[in-house]
């Protein structure tokens, strides 16, 4: 999803157009002005994928009622 939401800013060619990626299905949440904020706008999805870099191919433990734990053992 992030390479996803990268690419879509890097490729979209508009004038002043708003750029609003502030749904919750959106793994980084994004408000700008295209093209003037599409360096920052993709400097901030690769800021979070540098944060999640050792957590993105991590599947949770889920007990019950939906909580996660980090380590079963705990």
């Amino acid at each position: 999803m992030l390479n996803e939401q990268e690419w879509l800013v890097e490729n979209i060619e508009c004038k002043d157009t708003i750029c609003y990626g502030l749904h919750p299905s959106n793994v980084v949440r994004l408000f700008g002005i295209l093209p003037k904020d599409k360096a920052r706008l993709i400097e901030e999805i690769q800021k979070v994928r540098n944060q999640l870099n050792n957590h993105l191919d991590d599947y949770p433990i889920r007990m019950g009622e939906g909580m996660i734990v980090d380590d079963y053992n705990h």
